[in-house]
């Protein structure tokens, strides 16, 4: 079994079913920015599994919606000129949260090997 994304159940709640429909129904229950464009098209790995938890995981750090959000983060920073592997993790951390910079750099790192682009490059949980 996959976890595909990690807001399955709050959209659950949000319209009011009880349970989750199977995926051999053949609809896709999918939150924006949290899952991989291989589950929205049926595919399900660790891979697409580690994307959503990556994603949650910058999503804590910076404060910041995940859809578009390293496009969202290179914005607040050098006018959109960094782009977002130069960003030091602790200034895209959300400044109220107190992220130590070494917690903040280890979880960028993490971030970036769970989501990087070229799956063959991505780090298996």
């Amino acid at each position: 079994a996959y976890l595909g994304d990690t807001g399955f159940a709050k959209a659950a709640r949000r319209s009011g079913e009880t349970r989750l429909l199977s995926a051999t129904t053949g609809r896709i229950m999918a939150s924006p920015g949290y899952a991989d464009e291989d589950v929205l098209n049926g595919k399900y790995s660790e891979l697409t599994d580690g994307f959503a938890v990556g994603r949650t995981l910058l999503v804590v750090l910076t404060g910041r919606d995940p859809v578009d959000i390293e496009d969202e983060c290179e914005q607040g920073f050098e006018d959109g000129e960094m782009p977002f592997a130069e960003i030091p993790a602790e200034r895209l951390a959300e400044a109220e949260a107190g992220w130590p910079a070494e917690v903040a750099g280890a979880v960028k790192e993490l971030y970036t090997g769970l989501c990087v682009k070229k799956k063959r490059f991505r780090l298996k949980l």
